[in-house]
């Protein structure tokens, strides 16, 4: 599950302080306002500023929040639940969603190393055809059209899958995940492969093929386990959701850490095939 649209840029609760007195008198608009103009601790200020001119640099969109509150939030910070609200109901096609996302990855993956592999035109492709299907009625459910990443641990027929190891260097599964071929029926659009710890053990190390996943509210620090390219490709806005795995808390961590939400379900209610 993506950030939510009224927090972003930054979900931390530090900010401007509140009484209880002003809380119960601001709307949720106002309090919006008052986080986004706080400081983080241990985030250099100027980092925070490039935030900020990055939230304002963005595309936005019109939200509507609590009791007819409007505030605007760059596209790229709506929760996959409310893009997918807004697909449905024709104000954002999977194309613009996607091209939004892929513009994202190519400015900012350089420095945080989310994707391993970016799957761009094929991206592009399914979005179209899911446009076109939404367009002709044949609406598949809250995933169709919507821009998403896997871990690059997982199968997916015909795009390279390294596990982040030299010895996966270049292979190429023959056939895809039960996880993938779902997301797949359900209309999903895949925009690429995250990184991880190599085969999702341990911790990175400097001899692994691609670079480490840094966090991207501060690159200086690490943004958690083995699923971290998941966890940060959502927290930046590189795409509206993203599957991890979690054998000690893989999906939960990097979560945790880079202030997304993540969800472990219970063993065997998601195949592992």
């Amino acid at each position: 599950a993506g950030p939510g649209c009224a927090q972003a840029p930054c979900r931390s609760r530090a900010g401007v302080k509140e009484s209880r007195a002003d809380r119960q008198t601001q709307g949720p608009g106002v309090r919006a306002r008052a986080r986004l103009a706080g400081t983080i601790p241990g985030i250099p200020a100027r980092q925070v500023e490039a935030v900020r001119k990055d939230h304002r640099r963005c595309k936005r969109a019109d939200r509507t929040v609590g009791q007819g509150v409007s505030i605007t939030t760059p596209l790229h910070y709506c929760t996959l639940a409310e893009a997918a609200q807004r697909v449905r109901a024709g104000e954002l096609s999977p194309l613009r969603l996607t091209r939004e996302c892929l513009d994202r990855i190519e400015s900012l993956n350089g420095r945080l190393h989310a994707f391993i592999t970016v799957t761009a035109d094929q991206a592009l492709k399914d979005a179209a055809i899911a446009e076109r299907g939404i367009r002709a009625g044949t609406y598949r459910g809250p995933l169709h059209g919507i821009p998403i990443a896997l871990k690059d641990i997982v199968w997916t027929q015909g795009i390279r899958t390294t596990a982040h190891s030299r010895l996966l260097l270049d292979w190429v599964p023959a056939e895809n995940a039960t996880v993938y071929e779902k997301l797949r029926t359900a209309g999903a659009v895949l925009l690429g492969k995250t990184s991880l710890h190599e085969f999702a053990y341990g911790n990175p190390v400097r001899e692994e093929p691609f670079p480490a996943a840094r966090n991207p509210w501060n690159t200086d620090y690490a943004p958690g386990r083995s699923s971290s390219g998941s966890g940060v490709a959502v927290a930046a806005g590189l795409c509206f959701g993203a599957i991890g795995t979690d054998t000690g808390g893989s999906i939960r961590h990097p979560a945790a850490v880079c202030g997304i939400v993540g969800m472990k379900p219970t063993y065997g209610r998601v195949s592992a095939y």
